[in-house]
């Protein structure tokens, strides 16, 4: 899922758009996503922001995930 932002920077419209991960295994989600959402659909997530840590190439990553 995408959300974008906007606003006006020394009379410069400037956007950023942030990519957030969706994790669902209820197969009733899964359903109805599949089904009805298509990209550039206007869609309400809830849920619960989770923030996991882990390695790669020595560094600690973390990736963030909204699970409901």
């Amino acid at each position: 899922m995408a959300t974008e932002e906007s606003w006006l920077a020394e009379g410069e419209r400037k956007k950023r758009t942030t990519w957030h991960t969706i994790e669902t295994f209820r197969p009733a989600d899964i359903k109805v996503i599949e089904d009805t959402v298509t990209k550039g659909a206007l869609i309400r997530v809830d849920g619960t922001l989770r923030i996991d840590a882990y390695g790669k190439d020595g560094c600690t990553r973390y990736s963030a995930k909204v699970v409901p």
